[in-house]
């Protein structure tokens, strides 16, 4: 079924169909959402969803009795290994899947401390961070996927954890934001030993991903409120530097290529667009997204995108061109 959108809301969606749902979720936020398609028979709604500017809104798929499967795929790592970590953020409290890089399931599931995944990343150590978007918390997991109790990071309990990324100091950041007020953002700083170092609001609007610039080491926010669309840009001492526009494009989650080209997805459309090191867009890539999230590069150079929309993983070579998808 093919929806397109055009409308603002804050409503609660539970109790909608799968397909209504998503499709309101993409034009929640004031944009107008492309032709975006939502599985058939997929579960019914409750709970809530980190959407891209949406306001107090609640969708949460159950998920699935069985083998496990993607539903409401959110955030995107890549592991040492090239393992594809998947923030599966649908479900009673949701769930960390984990393909190789044949693009096959493992068996192996992280859920212990997992509350409504959001975001994830790995330190140089290895290690895995994820933002749980309803309990606050970061919580953090050994390579063989278990959990470190002692490392858990509380974040602000004013806002809900969605972002985060781990810097050249070994700090972790975390973006953080209100449903209740999507004008307001939020950026933590932890040190090593947990402890918040840091915390910045300027120029922050709903802020979801985050990424170091290989080039400068600046971090690029990207700010999901739509029409207000923007990428924020900080030093590590965390000084805000300025903001750099995306009218018409909602950028949502970022990573960096190999080539020092910023790739951003856009949650509220069917698109991810390639800027260079002065924010200019280079390349605009459609093909295959439905409501894209996460974003992670592989060895390759390849490109892996998360699809909320439809509950897929597209994988795409270095040009843009889709490969392979992951249902």
């Amino acid at each position: 079924m093919h929806r397109s959108v055009t409308f603002k809301c804050r409503t609660t969606l539970a109790g909608l169909a799968a397909a209504t749902a998503l499709a309101a979720l993409a034009g929640c936020a004031g944009g107008t959402a492309g032709n975006l398609t939502a599985s058939p028979g997929s579960p019914a709604l409750k709970g809530s969803v980190p959407d891209a500017g949406t306001g107090p809104q609640s969708v949460v798929a159950a998920m699935p009795p069985g083998k496990p499967t993607l539903s409401g795929p959110i955030g995107l790592a890549m592991s040492r290994k090239d393992d594809l970590y998947v923030a599966n953020h649908y479900g009673t409290n949701g769930d960390i899947l984990i393909y190789n890089s044949k693009n096959q399931l493992r068996k192996s599931t992280i859920t212990d401390g997992i509350d409504n995944p959001a975001d994830l990343t790995f330190d140089r150590g290895g290690n895995l961070y994820v933002t749980n978007y309803t309990n606050q918390t970061v919580t953090v997991y050994d390579a063989a996927g278990k959990r470190i109790k002692s490392r858990t990071l509380h974040t602000d309990t004013s806002y809900n954890p969605s972002g985060v990324q781990i810097d050249s100091q070994g700090r972790v950041w975390v973006a953080n934001r209100n449903n209740g007020n999507i004008t307001i953002g939020e950026i933590q700083v932890f040190n090593k030993n947990g402890k918040v170092v840091a915390s910045a609001t300027q120029g922050l609007v709903y802020p979801l991903g985050i990424v170091f610039s290989h080039k400068t080491g600046n971090a690029w926010i990207a700010n999901s409120e739509s029409p207000n669309d923007d990428m924020a840009i900080y030093t590590q001492s965390l000084q805000f530097v300025k903001t750099i526009p995306t009218p018409g494009f909602t950028p949502t989650y970022l990573a960096y290529a190999k080539t020092g080209l910023l790739y951003a997805t856009n949650g509220l459309d069917a698109d991810v667009e390639v800027f260079n090191t002065k924010g200019k867009v280079v390349q605009t890539i459609t093909n295959g997204l439905n409501l894209p999230y996460g974003i992670a590069f592989n060895k390759l150079g390849y490109f892996y995108v998360a699809n909320v929309g439809n509950n897929t993983i597209t994988e795409y070579n270095a040009k843009g061109k889709l490969i392979a998808t992951i249902k």
